[in-house]
């Protein structure tokens, strides 16, 4: 089922909102129709081993891909999120700096490959090749063409 167009949002976010982007992209696919992930891990990063603790791969890398496609459609079956299947018409935009050291390019590469099993490529859009660090790429102020002195890149 197709939300009515009143229910209908996109959601976009930056490191914990960009988690919290896919999260919602992910969960509440029947109502989105578009997403802009910025430096955020992908859907059940967290709930998976090794998401957080002890070794950090929902910042830094190494996410078990197979595992996390495997964990959406279970909490699909289990009627606790949408049906994935709602993905394959929502383009997504997947950005991250080479400069981040917060949350490693690497976390966004897997954002696609997880979306890569329900989205088709030609909706997904991916920027890895920046140097930006882990901001917001604007320009005004002290932070200029994607580059902010106070942020490191």
């Amino acid at each position: 089922d197709v939300a009515p167009i009143w229910r209908r949002v996109t959601v976009s976010g930056q490191s914990a909102g960009g988690s919290m982007a896919m999260q919602h992209l992910v969960a509440f696919s029947s109502t989105v129709v578009g997403a802009a992930i910025a430096a955020g891990s992908a859907y059940g990063c967290g709930a998976l081993p090794g998401g957080h603790l002890p070794t950090g791969k929902c910042y830094w890398g190494g996410m078990d891909i197979k595992a996390s496609v495997e964990y959406i459609h279970h909490r699909s079956r289990q009627g606790l999120i949408d049906d994935p299947a709602n993905l394959k018409s929502i383009p997504v935009v997947i950005f991250n700096g080479k400069s981040d050291w917060t949350v490693f390019t690497q976390v966004s590469s897997e954002v696609q490959q997880q979306l890569s099993n329900f989205i088709p490529a030609d909706k997904l859009v991916t920027n890895f090749e920046t140097d930006a660090a882990h901001v917001w790429s604007l320009d005004h102020d002290f932070c200029y063409c994607g580059r902010c002195s106070v942020f490191g890149s």
